[in-house]
């Protein structure tokens, strides 16, 4: 985990680094009037990024290479794409297609597809954030058309202005409508002798029957039982259950697209009816032990 938040704030360095460089570059060009120095830093700055691309594009390419003869399809091609991006960014991927295919569900009204009996989007903190977010954008849709115009001149710089404007707000309403709608379509379950816990984009996982020991509803919040041995998986909401592990259990779980391997005593998660899937895994291990016994 910490070398994935190494990588992450490298590139992001990296990044930074070039744009400032890139900035920098062209201003002692025009300073100078085009003196030799600047040109040649200039060229290979851009030498450097073209070549970080051309290996980018290279490993793509060993990929396609080394792909089966079963042909090219939607799916090799996201497999090829996952194979291809740094482990770091995988997570974010995976987020970004569930964004797409939430959003495109929203607009074009298909009908819900619940994960699970026990819904997790009615929350009043996820009624807040999904309101606030919507407005927020509408507000910062409304300063760009009003002021964009006085602060921009010309044609194409408008232009321009407004295209990447319009773009940021559109990929920012597609991420928006998908976080909802893959929050409706989550959900918690009961399922061949598992529960299966599923809070939309944010976590998701499953924890044998056998391996819980109580569970109950967490009036408290997650404050009574904050400690190293405990997972809680909560889409912005305070955790109203908690489920006591028979010990200390490996869980193989899904935290924001990116797959990992973790070893917990307890889980605090919400659902929008405690009580009712209190009951519902009591009576669960209840028949388990039932049949065990029998």
């Amino acid at each position: 985990m910490k070398s994935k938040k190494a990588r992450i704030v490298r590139n992001v360095i990296q990044a930074v680094v070039v744009v400032g460089l890139g900035y920098l570059v062209r201003h002692k060009v025009a300073e100078t009037g085009g003196a030799t120095v600047w040109d040649a830093a200039g060229w290979l700055l851009t030498a450097w990024v073209v070549l970080r691309l051309a290996m980018a594009i290279k490993r793509g390419y060993a990929n396609v290479r080394t792909h089966p003869q079963s042909g090219v399809n939607i799916k090799t091609l996201d497999q090829l794409t996952t194979a291809s991006m740094p482990p770091w960014s995988r997570g974010f991927y995976q987020m970004e297609k569930l964004a797409y295919r939430g959003a495109w569900r929203t607009i074009t009204a298909r009908p819900l597809v619940p994960g699970g009996e026990f819904s997790v989007a009615g929350g009043p903190h996820s009624a807040v954030v999904w309101m606030a977010a919507l407005m927020l954008v509408a507000m910062l849709a409304a300063v760009a058309v009003t002021f964009l115009p006085t602060w921009i001149s010309g044609f194409w710089p408008r232009l321009l202005w407004f295209g990447g404007a319009g773009f940021a707000l559109l990929y920012a309403e597609i991420w928006i409508f998908g976080w909802r709608r893959r929050l409706k379509e989550g959900g918690h379950r009961i399922d061949e002798g598992q529960l299966i816990l599923d809070a939309g984009m944010r976590g998701s996982g499953a924890v044998a029957l056998a391996d819980i020991a109580r569970c109950s509803v967490l009036g408290g919040g997650v404050d009574q039982v904050a400690d190293a041995q405990l997972w809680t998986i909560s889409p912005g909401e305070r955790p109203n259950v908690l489920i006591e592990l028979t010990g200390e259990t490996a869980l193989a779980v899904t935290a924001f697209g990116s797959p990992r391997d973790i070893s917990k005593r307890r889980i605090a998660l919400y659902v929008d009816q405690p009580a009712v899937f209190v009951d519902a895994v009591v009576r669960a291990l209840a028949a388990r032990t039932h049949s065990a016994a029998a």
